[in-house]
């Protein structure tokens, strides 16, 4: 049997049809841009200048009293507090834009020469209020209040403080353009109250916490937020809307008078012990390998710079990566950073192309940070001394010395708009790499945002030769045009990476590619008991290689719901070709998913896709071809007790012949059972289970199947002083045979372990 069908397209054969198909699918995509076009253009023009409620923001101010006494939790029952420091008429900003909130929340801010007090009084309506006992930062599915400071009004950058109703906490930095960046971490305290109406959060905010400009009185940005997920609804205040781009351009203005701060130094000593037992097909036997390591950090804070330093980095991770498909996967998948150096102010180093990738640092002996503000600028320098000697991702690669350091210096143009320089830097006696450049975010309009980047790469395979003919060159170069608003959004970007572009600190997928990409969508806000939201998308890409040879091209059109309380469902269907090994693939799949939170202590989410899809992995001396593709999802959390979470996931792929021969399935599960006893004592089980079933006549991929038991008992007091004790095992399908000689053999089940380890790690503070 051929395992070529009549959907492979050779580019040397012409073929009229799937060019017919292509213009037509392009010539949909550009009147549905243009239709979504003329829509936003009719919007805008009907749309009255005092419509836009950031106005208002503009003219919000607040003078924070200050006070001699530490305000407590009887002052915000009674509402007892200075007239100048209460805020009140939180507005919507989802679901209704501008409508006022379903509950009642009235906020309370002061000061003192050392803090800043906030303290929210939350009503909630019958049987909505969401609370649990939760690990730190573990408070999305919650109602929380949150404060935002821009303490340099800049509008580019916020620091934000949230609590739930059990005062578990959870900061972040939020900078224009990206994500919020929950790695920052910062000593403050909560005190809550859960009450017959509600609930009541009193925030106190050190200023040894915060970095900002030098001066006896502070004029900041400051917004107020509340979130309650059992209405699907945020309100802020002042008002918060999206019908224009960013959020720090609309908070209000507020000034504190009689601030002091003084420089501080944070130490934090660390030691980790780990045991581990392994053995593989070459050592049958367990094989022992200790690991002692001791460290420090140290964190200078003066005003706006931080300086962080450290010595045998705590670079270690306690929680283990999120289950992924790893099988037939055309390129490297992406686990986010969880190692602490690297998380904090990851965002000073972020430009829009993903050119510094810290996962690429392995092992490093010392690093040092810089991060800061000096009026407009805005500056990151990171260096470290990595003992992994290699530019790719093979952990047997050579060892030794590799020196790493990464640079970006930022500078704020007008309202919300910045240019940078940046560069990156990897020198070992394997060679060397350098990449520089500089990317620009331009603010247009309130709603529409230019952002754009340039980057050059220089990379020596010899670091030993100083011939400049083993250099290589090349090019990285990317622009996006986006616009935001409550209805009409819209993207299209192009990027251009040349053969030689190598970022060997990056996360860069491949090159040689020119690729172009749109996005549009639309929503509407129904006045529906059952429908709050009806959202149609269309995504499509194109991209060809430097010498104009066409590569890939999709198109997705997608419809988004939201139904009642806070059921999401999307449906849509994607039309796709996609060039590997010289032979174009035309692959295409029909998918739902659905998320459904409208249940305090019930939250499930489901996945399915059906279609055509590429065999990157065919058996050895056959060439990829197409099979029938089904990808499936399923996720429950389940919170029987508010300090108990229970949490299933469930990922299946398989991959069949024409004939519905398999090709392989592939069985991700995980359970979770997590226990919060306290605020700052917690215990969680993992059990990860993994499996392949091949046939090894249509594919490489060996079959195999891996049990994992993962159990945890943490202590934390705050983020930086912390007891883990840890113990996995990892259990796979192999036995131990001894004639002729020992090796391991496979069997049905995983009941053999290959992998013990057992690890304590501490950590505490000292401040001075």
């Amino acid at each position: 049997m051929s395992l070529h069908t009549t959907e492979q397209i050779r580019p040397d054969r012409p073929v009229r049809s799937c060019a017919d198909r292509r213009r037509a699918l392009t010539l949909v995509a550009l009147a549905i841009t243009a239709g979504a076009l003329s829509v936003s253009a009719g919007v805008l023009s009907a749309q009255r200048p005092s419509a836009f409620p950031a106005l208002a923001a503009e003219t919000a101010t607040l003078a924070i009293p200050q006070i001699t006494a530490a305000p407590t939790l009887d002052n915000i029952m009674a509402e007892q507090w200075p007239a100048a420091g209460r805020v009140e008429g939180f507005r919507q900003r989802i679901p209704g834009d501008g409508t006022p909130e379903s509950g009642r929340t009235v906020a309370f801010l002061a000061h003192d020469a050392r803090n800043l007090y906030v303290a929210f009084r939350c009503e909630t309506l019958a049987n909505t209020l969401r609370a649990r006992m939760a690990p730190r930062e573990d408070i999305d599915d919650d109602d929380r209040v949150s404060l935002y400071l821009d303490t340099f009004r800049n509008q580019q950058r916020a620091w934000v403080f949230s609590s739930n109703a059990f005062g578990v906490q959870q900061d972040a930095l939020l900078a224009e353009g990206q994500e919020a960046d929950n790695s920052f971490d910062a000593v403050w305290h909560t005190d809550v109250k859960r009450t017959e109406f509600g609930f009541v959060v009193l925030m106190t905010v050190p200023f040894s916490s915060l970095r900002f400009s030098a001066g006896d009185v502070q004029t900041w940005g400051l917004t107020l937020g509340r979130v309650s997920p059992g209405l699907s609804e945020e309100v802020y205040w002042p008002y918060v809307t999206n019908r224009v781009e960013g959020f720090t351009n609309q908070m209000a203005t507020a000034s504190l008078a009689g601030v002091l701060t003084s420089r501080n130094l944070l130490f934090v000593p660390y030691g980790a012990i780990s045991e581990l037992q392994s053995r593989d097909a070459s050592q049958p036997a367990f094989g022992r390998d200790s690991d002692r390591r001791v460290g420090v950090d140290a964190k200078a804070v003066v005003r706006a710079f931080t300086v962080d330093a450290s010595i045998n980095p705590d670079f270690s991770q306690v929680t283990p990566d999120e289950p992924q498909v790893t099988i037939n996967q055309r390129f490297e998948l992406f686990f986010p950073e969880r190692r602490p150096f690297f998380m904090e102010n990851a965002d000073y180093f972020a430009v829009p192309d993903e050119l510094f990738f810290s996962r690429r640092v392995r092992d490093p002996l010392g690093g040092v940070r810089v991060t800061g503000r000096l009026g407009a600028w805005t500056i990151g320098g990171l260096g470290a001394s990595d003992r992994t000697n290699t530019g790719d991702d093979d952990p047997d690669g050579d060892r030794g010395h590799t020196g790493i350091g990464v640079l970006r210096v930022q500078r704020d143009i007008g309202r919300q708009s910045r240019l940078s320089l940046f560069g990156t830097s990897r020198r070992g006696s394997s060679g060397d790499n350098l990449v520089v450049g500089s990317d620009a975010r331009i603010k247009l309009s309130p709603t529409w945002v230019f952002t754009g980047l340039g980057a050059r790469s220089t990379t020596r395979a010899d670091a030993s030769s100083a011939d400049d003919n083993v250099r290589s060159h090349g090019t990285d170069l990317y622009g996006a045009l986006v616009r935001s608003g409550r209805g009409f959004n819209y993207t299209l970007s192009y990027l251009d990476r040349s053969p030689a572009f190598d970022a060997q600190l990056g996360y860069v997928q491949r090159v040689d590619i020119r690729e172009i990409e749109q996005e549009v969508r639309y929503a509407w806000y129904p006045a529906s008991s059952w429908l709050r939201t009806i959202e149609p998308v269309m995504t499509s890409s194109r991209n060809w290689d430097h010498q104009g040879r066409p590569l890939d091209w999709y198109l997705t059109p997608a419809l988004n719901l939201g139904l009642f309380n806070a059921l999401d469902v999307q449906l849509y269907r994607t039309e796709e070709a996609e060039t590997y090994e010289g032979v174009l693939f035309r692959q295409h799949a029909t998918s739902v998913e659905l998320q459904d939170a409208h249940l305090s202590w019930l939250g499930i989410n489901g996945a399915f896709s059906r279609g055509r899809t590429v065999n990157f992995e065919p058996a050895v001396g056959t060439p990829p071809f197409l099979a029938s593709g089904t990808d499936a999802s399923f996720g429950l959390t389940w919170r029987p007790l508010h300090q108990l979470r229970l949490e299933e996931t469930y990922y299946f792929t398989r991959l069949a012949m024409a004939d519905g021969a398999r090709v392989f399935d592939n069985h991700l599960a995980r359970t979770k059972v997590s226990m919060q006893f306290t605020r700052a004592l917690s215990a969680r089980a993992i059990v990860d289970y993994a499996s392949v079933v091949a046939d090894g006549q249509y594919t490489s991929q060996p079959t195999g199947k891996r049990l994992t038991g993962d159990v945890l008992v943490t202590y934390q007091l705050d983020p930086f002083t912390a007891i883990h004790a840890g113990y996995t095992d990892q259990l796979e399908n192999v036995a131990i045979e001894h004639r002729p000689f020992a090796t391991l053999s496979r069997t049905r089940s995983a009941r053999t372990s290959t992998e013990r380890q057992l690890f304590i790690k501490a950590s505490f503070s000292l401040r001075l």
